[in-house]
């Protein structure tokens, strides 16, 4: 093993060993005894160690191009986690007191994260157990860290907090033997299993929901009279200078980003090309081609609606099949795990938006595209197809899966998030399953507009929000101008933005990234580029920033030519 892969691995344990659950999912059950600690003075402890490590990266020198990409991957890294730590001293703002809502809040550990967790041995179910007594401490300590940024004028958005209270209101009031936390897999064939669930029950009823409902209470008292209000909901009003927004959104794009620059670039999207599009397809599928007249009759018209949970399944199954059937023209690589399509749990349906899971590393789970099929007024049949492309086949589960399953990466590259570069590919594979012959009609193809539609405003709305001061009504009303969801969709959207400052720009962001690497590698190789061996190249180094993608993308391009 070289310095870097040393280096690497070091990182990797000392990330789980701050993310016990993320271990768990990832298959390294050393730590599943716990749930983690976000208090402020863990956070301090987490930062020395990126403090002592850092140097020792930034003194090695890797002799050959896989090291490099590993060296400048795990610096990224640790630069971007110790931007959410609140910087190197911790002077600046822990991310941690952002959290207090409906997408990433840490509530959303136990009700989105343990119920998809594994305990394949007698030894890691026992320890899932003392996981399970440790709730109140978990979210106790997110409570107290939510009061600390009281103190330092970080408040919530109101109705943010509203919709984590309806999160945790509707998954307590489901019966206990069908919580999802008593149903989680252990081992297979284990004697011992009976008495294991019945331990787990009443850790769940006598420990996890007595610490879930405290944890509702405290925020409901705490938090909500202090939230901030619709007029007031982006991040410019908690700190006017745009700094605290910038440095969230490099985390979330891995690129200093120019709030103004990027909200030009998503209005001149929307306008120009998007609106030829529109007027092109809506003249063939609903003989309208007035942009603004085809989205409102997108919204209202029932034939573009699902009947039913089930119809909604079957049409991502589908389109699923017909991909995974003609992969292998377009993809060198491909993975071993498959891919399933799920509903999202009905306590999560109102507040969540369709995902994919990555699958374990033991086989145990494969790889997952979770679908609402439960709201139904939420969804457009046109955008079936395209979600389905986007979260699995020659999207996420590609790119997930074959991350995960990748010999000689480090396990922070296989296993890592960065958001630009997975929800850039998953946008990019939206019109590359279209180059694939994938979309059933043209009907279907509208959902690869709608979808675009739908992230080139967010660079609009999301800067807007964070950088302009809008409300969340003006944020509203932008897209129901210029996307075809249904306004509540809309709306729940919105409410997303606010909730995670500048995660929305990563996806359009990523995705015109990689089809400017692909665009230019086109027209330096002519006749020589080969499809597969660019996305073997894109998806072939696991999890990287988009500047360190360009490099990789552009040493493989250049292998390419002629010597």
């Amino acid at each position: 093993m070289t310095d870097i892969d040393e280096l690497a691995a070091r990182h990797w344990r000392e990330r789980l060993a701050v993310a016990p659950t993320a271990a768990t999912l990832f298959g390294v059950h050393e730590h599943d005894h716990r749930l983690g600690d976000l208090g402020a003075e863990a956070e301090g402890a987490r930062r020395a160690q990126i403090a002592r490590l850092l140097p020792e990266v930034e003194a090695c020198e890797p002799d050959d191009e896989r090291g490099r990409v590993v060296r400048s991957s795990l610096l990224a890294v640790l630069d971007e986690e110790l931007t959410e730590l609140g910087g190197p001293a911790g002077l600046g703002t822990s991310h941690t007191l952002l959290r207090c809502e409906q997408m990433d809040g840490p509530h959303q550990v136990l009700l989105r994260e343990m119920p998809m967790l594994t305990y394949p041995e007698p030894e890691h179910a026992h320890a899932a157990l003392e996981r399970y007594r440790s709730a109140d401490r978990f979210l106790d300590a997110a409570a107290d860290r939510f009061l600390e940024g009281l103190d330092h004028g970080i408040r919530p958005v109101a109705r943010n907090v509203e919709r984590t209270l309806a999160q945790l209101d509707d998954f307590l009031a489901g019966p206990l033997d069908e919580d999802p936390l008593t149903t989680v897999t252990g081992p297979s064939g284990w004697d011992g299993e009976a008495a294991w669930r019945a331990d787990l029950t009443t850790a769940v009823r006598d420990h996890v929901r007595p610490a879930l409902a405290r944890y509702r209470d405290r925020i409901a008292g705490e938090q909500l009279p202090m939230g901030r209000d619709d007029e007031h909901a982006g991040l410019v009003h908690v700190d006017p200078s745009g700094e605290l927004y910038r440095r969230v959104a490099k985390v979330q794009t891995t690129i200093d980003v120019d709030p103004e620059e990027v909200h030009a670039i998503g209005v001149e999207h929307v306008t120009g090309q998007l609106a030829q599009e529109w007027a092109a397809l809506g003249a063939v599928t609903l003989g309208e081609s007035d942009p603004v007249a085809l989205m409102d009759r997108m919204r209202s018209e029932p034939s573009l609606r699902y009947d039913s949970g089930e119809a909604v399944l079957e049409h991502a199954r589908a389109a699923l099949e017909r991909a995974r059937a003609v992969m292998g023209d377009w993809f060198g690589r491909l993975p071993q795990a498959d891919c399933i399509v799920a509903p999202i749990p009905e306590y999560l349906a109102d507040s969540m938006p369709p995902h994919y899971a990555q699958p374990a590393p033991d086989g145990s789970r494969p790889g997952t595209f979770f679908v609402n099929s439960t709201d139904l007024d939420s969804m457009l049949r046109t955008e079936g197809e395209a979600t389905a492309f986007h979260e699995a086949i020659p999207g996420h589960h590609l790119q997930l899966a074959i991350s995960g399953e990748l010999d000689g990466v480090p396990d922070f590259l296989r296993y890592g998030t960065v958001i630009a570069y997975a929800e850039g590919w998953g946008l990019y594979a939206e019109r590359l399953a279209d180059e694939m012959g994938l979309y059933s009609s043209d009907t279907d193809r509208l959902g690869i507009l709608s979808l675009d539609a739908f992230r080139a405003s967010r660079l609009v709305v999301d800067t807007g929000l964070h950088a302009m001061g809008w409300t969340r009504q003006q944020a509203i009303d932008w897209m129901v101008r210029h996307t075809p969801l249904p306004v509540d969709t809309i709306a729940s959207e919105v409410d997303r933005y606010i909730a995670i400052p500048g995660q929305a720009l990563s996806y359009k962001l990523g995705q015109l990234e990689i089809r400017r690497l692909r665009n230019d590698a086109e027209a330096r190789l002519g006749e020589r580029f080969d499809i597969k061996g660019f996305h073997d190249t894109v998806l072939g180094q696991g999890m990287l920033s988009l500047p360190v993608l360009a490099d990789v993308v552009d040493r493989w391009t250049r292998s390419q030519l002629p010597m």
